[in-house]
């Protein structure tokens, strides 16, 4: 029903990639959400190591790979989930 309206996948392909070779601000959104995407793994890792997580032993891997995978609410749910900060000991003894 829908999908008629606007053309099969072939045709909606051509039709962004059009838009695309003339709309910079499309290309750049896009280009960031790559570079993002990108950075967004190596950050998680990064993120729980500081926390005390044993990323290389698999610990929290179902958190750590909904962060990592899917966009916005992955992540979203990682920083509302994520272990909090090993307290540190006062040197003002």
């Amino acid at each position: 029903a829908r999908q008629a309206e606007f053309g099969d996948f072939s045709e909606r392909y051509t039709s962004l990639i059009d838009l695309l070779s003339i709309d910079r601000v499309g290309s750049s959104f896009i280009v960031d959400l790559v570079i993002f995407g990108l950075f967004q793994g190596w950050l998680v890792d990064d993120d729980m190591r500081r926390r005390g997580v044993n990323v290389d032993d698999g610990e929290m891997l179902l958190l750590r790979g909904v962060a990592k995978f899917v966009p916005f609410f992955g992540l979203a749910t990682y920083l509302t989930l994520r272990p909090s900060l090993p307290m540190r000991e006062s040197s003002n003894e």
